[in-house]
Order: C-alpha cells, then structure tokens, then sequence
C-alpha cells in the first residue's frame, strides 16, 4: 500500500481530538465525549487543510479558541485538548489556565517532542498553583508539518532559504536551523512509520540535514518502543522509500521562472495559501473564498494540465452538466411544463426517484463549475494584463537555447507586467546565459530601474555568479571564526549548482533537475554522475551506512525534500514521474515551505541587501560593515590601525619586543603559505605531465577544489602581510610617545597574538582542506579513467541532442503560428467567457425552475407516499375481510343446511296448513248451518 500522509496525518489528529482513545472502525472512539480544542497559530496551519467545521462536529468538539485569545471564559465540566507547539510562551500560557481552572482537565498534546527542561518548567509550574491534577495527559504528537495535499507537505519555516545565505549568520545560527528543519523532518518519518534510506549531494544544508537526521533515527532505533513499526532488514529496499534531500540552490531557475499550468498558475497569480483562496467576484460582489484540494474532482483531475487545456474542459464540464439536466427534465416530464396527476406519478416512479437522488450531484457539479469558472476569469484577467504566456514562453525558449537576442530581451523588459515579472524574467536571464554581455546587463538593470523594480535581487544574483567564475575575493561574515565556512558555502554551491540545474535543464527532454536525480537514485543502477552522493542507511551499522554497503534498488518509493523553499512546478513534475516510470509508485514531495516565483526573489533581494547590493539593509551598520566583501577589508585595516592608536603610549623597547614577536610569526606564517603554494604546484604539474591535454581539460573540475583553496590561500596571505603595515606606520609616533602601564603593552600584545592565532586556525584549516583535495584529486582522476567510455557515449549523445535542438529551433519557428492561434482562441475564450456568463444567468433561472419543479415533485412525492400508505392499510384491510368471508363462507353453508331443514318443516307446515284450512272450511260451513239453525230456531221461538 503507497504512503499516503494526508490519510496518517488525519487519522493521528483525529486520534488526538478523542483524546487519544482507540477508534472504532468508523473512525469514532467508543464514548463521545464533547470537549473544547485549543490551539496556536502554528498548529491551526496544520488543522486548516485537514479538518473542516463540521469534522470538529462529528468528533465531539463543540468550542475551538486560539491559545492567545485573551477574553476566554471557564467552561466547567468539560475536557479541553491543547494542540500547541512546545514553546516557552505556550507552556506559561498552558500554566496559567489551569491554575485558573478554566476546563475540568486539560489533555495536552505537543506538535513535536517537548524538551525535558520546558516539561519541567509545566510541572513545576502546575505544582506551585495546585493544578497539578488538572493535567490528564501529555503526549508528543509529532505532527509539525503541513499536509497540503496527500503527497505534499510543508514545513511552514519561513525565510529559511535566507537564514541558510545570510553571510552574516554564525555557525550557532545555522545549527538552529539545521536542528529545526532535520527534527520536522523527523516528524513526518514518525507519522509515516518508515525509515528511509537517505540520499543527498555532498556539502551544503542538504548534507548537514541529512546527517542529523540520520543520528535522531539511530538514536531513536535503540529505544525498545520506538515510533517505527516497519519490519524486515535493512537491505530490503521494497518496503522502505528512498529520502532525497536537496537544497533550493541545486536547481534555483525552477522556483523562480513563470509556468502556465492550473495549479502553479493559480499558486503564483492568485495566492494559493493552505489550499485557499480569495478572488474577486463579478460584478463588485466582494471577493469570494474558494478551498481547492482532494474533495475537488475538477482540482484533482486537471490541476497539471495548461490553462488553455483547463478553459477547454471547464467548457466540457458546462455542456456536460446541461445535457444531463435536460435529460432529467425530460425524464420526469418538466420539461414541456405539464403538470404531475395521479397517473403520471404512478407511471414515472422511477424517474421521479433518480432524479431526486441526482440533484444533489448536479448541484454539486454545478457549484465546482462556477468555483472554476470563477478563478479562470480571474487568472485570464491577469494573463492579459501582464502577459505571463508571453513571460512563460521566453523563459521556456532562454532555457533551451541559452540565451535570447537583445531586442526581444528589452521588448519583454519594457512591455506589459508588472515589475516583479520583469525582474523574474531579468533573472532567469542572468541564470540561463553563460557569458553574460556587460552592456546587456547595464541595458537590463537600467530597465528595471525605469520599471520602478528593485533591483536587489539581480544584483544579489549577478554577483553571485561573477563570483562563481572568477574567485577574486573572500568573504566575511560578522563571526570572524566561520569566514572559510561561509565562502565555501556561498561559492562553492550557489550559483555552481544553479549553472549545473541549466545544464540538466538543456537534456532529457526538459526534464526538471530534481525529477531526474529522483529517477536515477530510484532505480539503483550505478551512474557516475550521481555515486558521489551521500549515501546513510540509519537501520544499518554505523560504519557501513557512510558509502560501503548500500541498499540495492529499485526504490518503489520516494519521499523528495528541499530546503529552502519548494514549488508547485516540481511537485507536478515528480507526479509526472510516477505515472510514466514503472519502477516509482509513489513520490511524496515537501519542502521548508511552499513559495510563489516573486516570494523566492524577495529572499534573494534581502539577501542582496545584507550584501549591500542594490538598497540599504534594516539592520546595525556594523553588521553592514562585515557583509560586503570589501567592507570587510576596509574594516580589518581599520581595527588594525585601531590597535595600534591605543597604544600610543607604550614603551619604545616593549613595543619593539612585541613587534619582533609578531613579526617573526607572521614571518613563519607566510614560510607555511609558499610551502601550501608549492605543494599545490606540484600536484598541477604532476596532472599536468603525467596525462594527455584531454585528461588535463577532463580533470578541471576535479581541480576545482584545489584552486578555490590556492584563491583562499593568497587572500589571507595578503591579509597576512597587512597585518604588519599599520604597525609599521605607527612606529615613529611610538617612539616619540611617553611611557604607559605595562597592562596596556600586553593588551596589545594579546589582541595581536589573536589576530595570529586566528589567521593560523584558517592556515590550519586550509592545511586540512589541501590535503583532502589531495586525496580527491587522485579519486577523481581515477573516476575519470573509469568515465572515458561514458564520455565517448556522452559526446555521441551530444550530437544527437544538438541535431534534436536544431530541430527544436526549427520547431519553434513553426509553433509561432500556434502561438497567434492560441492568442487568438485566449481572445475567443474571453468572448466565450461573457456568453457563458450570460449563459450562467440563464442556468440560475433554469436552476431556479428546477427548484420550482423540484418543490412540484417534491408534493407529488408526498402525495404518492401517502397514497401508498393508503393501499398498504386497505391491503391489510383486505386481508381482514377475506379471512371474514372464509369464516361467512362456512357459516352459509351451516345455514343452507339449516335452510333446507327448514324448508321441510315448512313444507310440512303447509300441508297440515291444508288440511287445517280444510278443516276450518268445513267447520265454517258446519257453524254457518248451525248459525241458521240457530236463526231458525230462534224465528220459531218468537213464533210462540
């Protein structure tokens, strides 16, 4: 599984906001808990790629506040979680909240590993104000970077590209940030659990880095519990990635030069910042706050693409995202604006249900569409106004053929853009040009200076270089004890490793120099251009890890940092990387922090500043003084002749005594120089006669070293010489002056000696260093008789590049006319831009109808659903009646026997009806005759 530190990072803060409790495998602790989270400015940069409001929701936090907000009330009952840096303000801070009791318990967790005196300062602190109990638990995070993207991260450590070139930093300084870049560098190890393999070009920060970095792992890797889980040996290379560590000089063109691609393009113009934004809105709306990272489809999938690419497909998506309303429309009958019925709904079901289902997609898509939309109007504003394409293209054409002509140098120097362009393009064309004409550089500078640009930063560069080809003069910093440090440090690597960046520049197809070494250090194959590499294996012994042993490749992974400040454009390039070679996987790319082209010019301007190039320095005029080269001749001649005034009044015969001292030291010092010299001539003779003039002309910059180191020796020699001229000069008024203290006679004598002493700590040094480019000499040249072959394979290759090139010329002619095309189309998409405004409008009243609609359906669903719990309660209803007509169905057929029972008796009933009738005729017919008789009979009795 590839290394994915945006997914570590996440889940070890959401770890910490639940309180460090184990997680579920939905990712939530077993008991919700609502706490409050406190942070610092430092950690809140860490939180804002990462988790949103609504995160902080689902994880129990319902408050949030920043550690230094003043005004915070007591929250009783209530767990709070601390994510701050551990630093002494932090812990004073954390130290008076607890004493205040604002929260039940406090959970503190530290972005990195808190040092044990600051640890005591919180306990000692806790104790005094009975709160002790108030601190539940305390972890070290180490979590101090930024994950920006999930195979970019940031140390967010500014101006570390300057603190590094500063000539006036002492050696203290450089080892703070030395110690502060390697244990960042440590966090995101531990994050990621691996120890990798560390790779790095010798000399410089990146060597420096690398072997600190190297002794924390090792340190670490003897604790039983330790934050590294990997298993296996240190020989298998498939498990474990491969550290590259480079410094912002080894490649400098590439973070300074303009690129048209959609992420760098929307970093550099627009300001991308913790994957934010602000543009402008239309028509004077205020400006709008976009976030671009993984959750962004569009982002994801175009961000590496050129912006007229990224217009075209914003167009795409637009039309996309209409023809599928329109189909859903006409899915569901909206579109011909019929009202829903009964049937209708009963009918069109299906489609009713998907697209309700679907409009939370299309308003989704719909709101990426416009965001993009949005920042694409704004970049194509701004494009036009400063003609980056026109920048892009020239600085694209500088690299490959070395240089420009004149007239197109000054026609982009004096056209559209601002003067940060200007002064970027004046740049790039200091760096690409190998042999820089002193007229067109004055022609240039005077450009600049009627563009209203400062000019620090050209200066800074150009003197630099100048440098660089012709060691004239030594440095000096204001620590007198680290001038040869500083020299080699700002000589030995700026503009060298940029000069060799252009030369990787010009071959393999453009491929940026950092890809490349990335490629070549991956694969594991020898190649003499990158053996000299430091190689450190922390799981390996410690006398194998320097270059005996080494870990075989391939490397399927790679983790790619650089110190002093990254970009955008090499992390797109190393992306590229992974897609076209099958040996890398996966390249997790960082840097100190994350810069826009004008940013890194800016250092280089303070830089030029320091140097007192170009524009006064904010800082002491004696630290000016010991910055520029030549100030600090200027001033060593100065506090020599200081030293002497002092002691005007000393002795005649003392000051003798200490003269003959000095003198004869010095006098020694200069036996131990010639000797050097000597030596040095020896060893150039010796290459000299005992090779052909082509190994001479291959061992040049084998020699590179030697002569740095015979530039070294005659500056201090001079510097030696002059040590005995101010006493020379003062010696009359010595002798004329009047006694002094003996007090003041050793004085003098003591800061001599320490003058001495100090130019005998270099001689030493220089010694040391002689003798090393001794042994390096007889290394490389053996390294070039191994490399004859290789050679002869490189100058073939030369050839066949130098025919490409000029078909690359030719090609370029030709795409002038694609060039006018795409002006052309960039004019259209402008045109195309304002009808797709007009078109937007007419979508928000489509949107506005289909929310209508979508009100329409959303009572025609209610409807149906009530319907249906309708027929659900007859269908129950229905089978209640059923089970009563089988029960009726019986008892009828319980009655239709009853019935013809019945019906028998009836028939019965009625024949006894018959006789009865009968019977009762006859009875009549018997009464009537009595009642005649009776009537006779009564006749008869009246009668008588």
């Amino acid at each position: 599984m590839a290394l994915n530190l945006r997914q570590k990072q996440t889940e070890c803060i959401i770890r910490m906001l639940n309180l460090n409790q184990p997680l579920n495998p939905s990712g939530n602790a077993n008991e919700e808990v609502y706490k409050i989270l406190i942070y610092d400015r430092f950690c809140q940069k860490i939180l804002s790629p990462l988790i949103h409001v609504k995160d902080l929701r689902k994880h129990g936090v319902t408050l949030y506040f920043l550690l230094d907000k003043k005004d915070r009330l007591p929250v009783h009952d209530v767990p709070a979680v601390y994510f701050v840096q551990p630093t002494q303000s932090n812990i004073q801070r954390i130290i008076t909240d607890a004493s205040n009791s604002l929260y039940d318990t406090f959970h503190l967790n530290f972005s990195s590993s808190i040092p044990r005196k600051l640890l005591e300062d919180l306990a000692s602190g806790t104790l005094k104000s009975s709160s002790v109990e108030k601190v539940s638990k305390v972890y070290d995070q180490y979590l101090e970077f930024v994950t920006l993207e999930d195979n970019l991260f940031s140390l967010a450590q500014q101006s570390t590209y300057v603190q590094l070139n500063d000539p006036s930093a002492g050696d203290k300084e450089i080892e703070e940030i030395i110690e502060k870049v390697a244990s960042s560098l440590f966090c995101v190890l531990a994050t990621l659990g691996v120890v990798p393999v560390i790779r790095c070009p010798r000399g410089g920060p990146a060597e420096m880095v690398a072997s600190l970095l190297d002794q924390k792992l090792r340190d670490h890797l003897l604790s039983k519990n330790n934050l590294f889980t990997e298993g296996g040996g240190f020989m298998s290379s498939f498990q474990r990635p491969l550290l590259c560590i480079f410094d912002r000089n080894f490649e400098l063109s590439v973070g300074i030069q303009h690129d048209f691609r959609y992420r760098p393009l929307v970093h550099d113009v627009l300001g991308l910042k913790l994957n934010r934004l602000d543009v402008q809105g239309e028509k004077g709306s205020g400006m709008k706050s976009f976030e671009l990272d993984s959750s962004d489809p569009f982002w994801s999938a175009n961000s590496s693409l050129e912006f007229p690419e990224v217009a075209v497909e914003i167009e795409t998506q637009l039309n996309k995202y209409k023809r599928d309303v329109e189909e859903v429309n006409k899915r569901t009958g909206g579109g011909s604006g019929a009202e829903f019925d009964g049937t209708d709904l009963i009918g069109n079901t299906k489609h009713l249900m998907n697209a309700v289902n679907s409009l939370p997609e299309l308003t989704e898509r719909k709101q990426v569409i416009d965001k993009h939309t949005n920042i694409a109007t704004a970049l194509l504003g701004q494009i036009k106004e400063r003609s980056i394409d026109a920048f892009t293209k020239k600085e694209g054409d500088m690299m490959m053929r070395g240089g420009i002509d004149r007239a197109e140098l000054m026609a982009a120097l004096k056209g559209k853009g601002t003067e940060m362009d200007k002064l970027r393009f004046a740049i790039m064309y200091l760096i690409s040009t190998e042999t820089i004409n002193q007229s067109e550089v004055e022609a240039v500078e005077a450009a600049l200076n009627e563009a209203g640009a400062d000019t620090s930063a050209f200066q800074y560069v150009k003197k630099i270089k100048s440098l660089n080809v012709s060691l004239a003069a030594s440095a000096s910093s204001a620590s007198r004890s680290n001038i040869v440090d500083w020299a080699e440090k700002l000589y030995g690597q700026s503009i060298s490793a940029v000069t060799a960046g252009v030369k990787n520049l010009l071959s393999s197809d453009q491929q940026l120099a950092v890809t490349r070494t990335v490629e070549a250090l991956t694969e594991g194959r020898p190649n003499p251009e990158f053996d000299s590499y430091l190689f450190l294996d922390p799981r390996a012994p410690k006398s194998s890890s320097g270059g005996g042993i080494h870990v075989k490749g391939p490397f399927r992974e790679a983790i790619v940092f650089m110190i002093g400040g990254g970009n955008y454009v090499e992390y797109g390039s190393l992306q590229e990387l992974t897609q076209r070679q099958l040996t890398v996987k996966n390249v997790i790319y960082g840097a100190t922090e994350i810069l826009t082209g004008g940013e890194l010019v800016e250092q280089l301007g303070v830089l030029g500043k320091k140097m007192g190039l170009g524009g006064p320095v904010a800082s002491s005029s004696a630290s000016s003084a010991g910055e520029n080269l030549q100030a600090y001749d200027l001033e060593l001649l100065k506090g020599l002749g200081m030293a002497c005034k002092e002691d005007t009044n000393a002795s005649a015969q003392e000051f003798l005594t200490t003269e003959m001292i000095c003198k004869s030291e010095l006098e020694s010092r200069r036996l131990q120089v010639d000797s050097l010299e000597a030596e040095l001539l020896d060893v150039k003779a010796y290459l000299e006669f005992g090779s052909s003039d082509e190994d001479a002309r291959k061992e040049v910059g084998a020699l590179s070293g030697v002569r740095t180191t015979a530039t070294m020796l005659r500056y201090l020699r001079s510097k030696a010489r002059i040590l005995a001229i101010p006493c020379d000069v003062e010696q009359m008024e010595l002798k004329e002056s009047g006694s002094s203290s003996g007090v003041e006679d050793r004085a003098y004598a003591s800061e001599m000696l320490e003058s001495i002493e100090m130019v005998t700590r270099v001689l030493e040094s220089l010694v040391r260093r002689v003798t090393e480019a001794e042994s390096e000499t007889a290394l490389h040249k053996e390294m070039v008789l191994l490399g004859e072959e290789e050679i002869c394979r490189k100058t073939v290759q030369i050839e066949h590049l130098s025919v490409r090139l000029e078909e690359m010329e030719r090609f370029t002619h030709g795409t002038h006319g694609v060039m006018e095309e795409l002006r052309e189309r960039i004019d259209e998409l402008v045109e195309e831009t304002a009808r797709q405004k007009e078109r937007a409008e007419e979508n928000d009243e489509e949107l506005r109808r289909v929310k209508r609609e979508f009100e329409l359906l959303k009572a025609h669903v209610t409807t149906f659903t009530s319907v249906r719990d309708t027929l659900l309660s007859s269908e129950r209803q229905f089978k209640t009646i059923e089970s009563l007509f089988e029960r009726l169905v019986i008892k009828t057929s319980q009655l239709e026997g009853e019935k013809a029972q019945k019906e028998a008796e009836v028939q019965n009933l009625m024949e006894e009806n018959v006789k009865l009738t009968a019977l009762l005729d006859k009875k009549e017919a018997q009464l009537l005759a009595l009642n005649e008789q009776c009537k006779v009979m009564a006749l008869r009795g009246s009668n008588i």
